[in-house]
This record gives C-alpha cells, sequence and structure tokens, in this order.
C-alpha cells in the first residue's frame, strides 16, 4: 500500500482533538473534541486494515499471522514498555488493574468497575482495535472472495452495533457500549466498509471531488459535535469516512485542504501519533503532580497577585503547552529510537504478500 501524507495529517488532527479534550479544561463544555479523536482513529483504522486484509493473495491461514505479526511488530513493543515502566514507578491504578492492561481487556474492567478517569484510562481505545484486529481479519479473509455476503455482514454489524447503542436491544451489554468491542466497533467496521466499496475502483465518485460537500461534510462535524447531537454517533463515522477517502486518494477540491493535508509538522505528528496517544496521560498526570507541588508553594502570594490567581483558577493554560511539548518530545524520542528500528524488521520477518 501506498504511503499517503494527508492520512498522517488526519492523524494528527485526531490527537490533536484527543489532546485538547484531555488538556484544555474549558473546552468540554463547547465541543466533543475527544469523541471526534477517537472516532478519526477508529474509521480510519478501521479502513486500512481491511484494504490490506482484502489485498492479501496468500492462503487463509498465512495471510491471518502476516497480518497479526505485523501488527504486533507496531503496537505491542511501546505499549508493553510503557506498562513495565508504570509498574516500576509504582502507578496505583496500573497496580489495581495490572493484567486486564496486559491482556488488552482494560477497556472491559472500566466498564465493569466503573473506573474514573486516571493516567491509563484511554487505554481501553487500544484494546478495542487490538480486540477488532483479532476478530476481523477472521470476517475479511473469510468471506473476500464472495464481496457482497461480506459488505452485507459488515452492514448487519454496523447495525446492531448502532441498535445498541440507541436502543440497548442488549440490555446486560449496556455498560460497555462505549468502551467494549461490541458496539464501539461501529467506527471500525465503517471504516471496514468503505474499503470494501472501493475495492478495485480505479475512478473515485463525482461526490468525492466536489467542493460543496467538502464543506457541507466540516460544517455538519462542527455542528454535531458542537451542539452535542445524539445523531452524531450515526453520522460522525460516515463524514469522517468522506475525509480518510480524500486522503487516501488526495482528491482535494479546495487548494486550501490540498495544502494543509501535505503540511510538514503536521504530517510528522501525525506520523509519531501513536507515541502521543499512547505516552500523553501518563507523562500528565506526573507533572501534573510537579505542578501542584509549585501551586502549593506559590499559594501564599495568589491572594496578591492577580494574574497567578487567575492562573491557579485556570492551569490549563500552563499545562496544555506544558503537557503536549513534554509529550510530543518522548513520542519523538520513542519512534526514532524504539518504533522505527522494530518497524524496518517487518518486512524482514513478515514480508509483504498482497496484490
Amino acid at each position: 500500500m501506498q504511503y499517503s501524507k494527508p492520512l498522517d495529517t488526519l492523524r494528527f488532527l485526531a490527537i490533536f482533538m484527543v489532546l485538547a479534550a484531555h488538556f484544555i479544561t474549558p473546552l468540554k463544555f463547547y465541543v466533543d473534541a475527544g469523541y471526534f479523536g477517537v472516532e478519526v482513529f477508529f474509521v480510519l483504522s478501521g479502513f486500512l486494515i481491511t484494504e490490506k486484509l482484502l489485498a492479501y493473495k496468500g492462503s487463509y491461514f498465512s495471510s491471518y499471522l502476516h497480518f497479526l505479526g505485523r501488527r504486533v511488530m507496531r503496537i505491542f513493543p511501546i505499549y508493553y514498555l510503557l506498562i513495565a515502566i508504570l509498574v516500576l514507578l509504582q502507578l496505583p491504578i496500573l497496580q489495581q488493574h495490572l493484567l486486564a492492561c496486559v491482556t488488552y481487556t482494560f477497556n472491559y474492567a472500566l466498564g465493569y468497575y466503573v473506573i474514573p478517569s486516571s493516567a491509563i484510562s484511554h487505554f481501553w481505545t487500544l484494546c478495542v482495535e487490538e480486540q477488532f484486529y483479532f476478530f476481523w481479519p477472521f470476517l475479511v479473509l473469510g468471506m473476500k472472495k464472495n464481496m457482497r455476503l461480506l459488505i452485507g455482514v459488515t452492514i448487519c454489524i454496523i447495525g446492531c452495533c448502532y441498535a445498541q447503542i440507541y436502543f440497548k436491544i442488549i440490555p446486560s451489554v449496556s455498560i460497555y457500549n462505549w468502551v467494549g468491542l461490541f458496539p464501539r466497533m461501529f467506527a471500525l467496521c465503517v471504516g471496514g466498509l468503505g474499503a470494501m466499496l472501493l475495492e478495485n475502483k480505479k475512478k473515485l465518485s463525482v461526490f468525492f471531488q466536489m467542493k460543496a460537500a467538502e464543506w457541507q461534510t466540516i460544517f455538519i462535524l462542527i455542528l454535531v459535535l458542537w451542539l452535542r447531537l445524539r445523531i452524531r454517533f450515526l453520522v460522525c463515522p460516515f463524514l469522517i469516512l468522506f475525509w480518510v477517502i480524500k486522503c487516501r486518494y488526495h482528491v482535494f477540491a479546495t487548494p486550501i485542504w490540498k495544502k494543509l493535508a501535505s503540511f510538514q509538522p503536521f504530517v510528522y505528528l501525525g506520523k509519531i501519533s501513536y507515541g502521543i496517544y499512547l505516552y500523553h496521560l501518563p507523562v500528565a498526570y506526573y507533572i501534573e503532580h510537579l505542578l501542584s507541588a509549585y501551586w502549593t508553594k506559590a499559594d501564599a502570594h495568589f491572594s496578591s497577585d492577580a494574574v497567578m490567581g487567575y492562573l491557579q483558577n485556570h492551569s490549563w493554560i500552563i499545562s496544555f503547552p506544558i503537557f503536549t511539548i513534554v509529550t510530543i518530545g518522548i513520542a519523538a524520542i520513542s519512534y526514532h529510537y524504539i518504533e522505527q528500528p522494530i518497524l524496518k524488521r517487518k518486512d524482514k520477518f513478515f514480508p509483504t504478500n498482497t496484490k
């Protein structure tokens, strides 16, 4: 599969929204940024892995092992490295749920025990994706020779997921509605559906080349996220898929989107977005402890210093840039000195086996 810079820019947008949601406290009152960021990651992942699975030409078993092997080399190293570091630092929440984190089932522990926000709260999305990576290849590799059947089954899965979210058709699953593989995989499946529908397509529909369609999708996204309309769970994945497809095939009707899609700083941050996502809450947790110590020592001056008093009540103004810069720095080091050396060996252990 040919590398696409705009897809990394899309990853940048996703990680920026996640960071903003977690670090800019007042933002949660105005827009559902965190949901949108995670949804972009899910739709994009579903699209790309389905595209890869459809391109495999080996046997069912060899293709499945090949896919999992490459995913493991991409995801596991820094995930388990971070867990090891947090164990050494004796992070309380991790000690309580270590088995769930190690086995990628923390998302279910999160729902069952109603665990409050913590330095590892974001692990649930990684768990959903990893569980999807085990389940999805069975379906795609097993049915890809009958594309109509595969598309039909995928649509049924998406429909069941939406029914669970909106109507709680299985009451016992309701506590996992926002963290469980079912029904949270609906966005991943929407991405997968997009890849299926575009299989062997040589030219995109005129709809994807319309300037009006670009602005309309952005307007609708902003509207449903800002107003927090319940319909956002239904429409956002499909609107995101529209942009995933545009970025995948480099089809932009508006010049500004074409320029932004290849803007090098955005591309680079998107490239290291996995590390940024993985490290951001643990980094914030430990830096926040240091900052709280500073606020305590400086507390005596707040009563007479209006600026410092304001900053104490709006600490995100200081913490957001600090958390973000430190997280990006750690993610960059991780990418260049841990992830890249491992990724370069993917083709050695699991050589490309696609059409």
